[in-house]
C-alpha cells in the first residue's frame, strides 16, 4: 500500500507542476495547449501518469532498501517527514493558485 501513495503523490504533484509550466508557457509566449479534457480523459491521463510513475520510480530492490532504512524510524521522525511532504504537494498547489493570479493581474503586460 504505500507504493500505491507514493506513486499517487507523485502523479498528482507532477500533474500540477504541468499545469504550472504550461500555465506559464501560455502567458508569455503566443502558445495556446487544449487542456479541455472530458472526465473520462482526465481519468485515464492520471492513470496513464500513475502507471507511468510505478515502472519510472518504483524500483523492488531500491523500495526494499528504503523500507528496511526507516523500519525502525521514530514517530517523531515518520511525523516530521509526513509535514514536509505535505507542505512541499500544499505548496505546489498554492505556487499554481498564486501563479494563475499573478499572471491574471498582470495579463495584459505581460503580451
Amino acid at each position: 500500500m504505500p507504493v500505491l501513495k507514493v506513486v499517487l503523490t507523485l502523479s498528482f504533484i507532477h500533474y500540477v507542476q504541468l499545469l504550472i509550466i504550461v500555465t506559464v508557457i501560455e502567458e508569455l509566449f503566443p502558445v495556446k495547449f487544449s487542456l479541455d479534457l472530458s472526465k473520462n480523459e482526465s481519468i485515464l491521463f492520471f492513470a496513464f501518469s500513475g502507471i507511468l510513475h510505478y515502472f519510472l520510480f518504483y524500483n523492488k530492490e531500491k523500495w526494499r532498501a528504503i523500507e528496511k532504512e526507516f523500519k525502525g524510524e521514530s514517530t517523531k521522525h515518520k511525523k516530521i517527514g509526513l509535514i514536509l511532504v505535505l507542505i512541499y504537494l500544499l505548496g505546489t498547489i498554492i505556487f499554481f493558485f498564486t501563479l494563475l493570479v499573478g499572471l491574471g493581474m498582470y495579463h495584459d503586460s505581460l503580451k
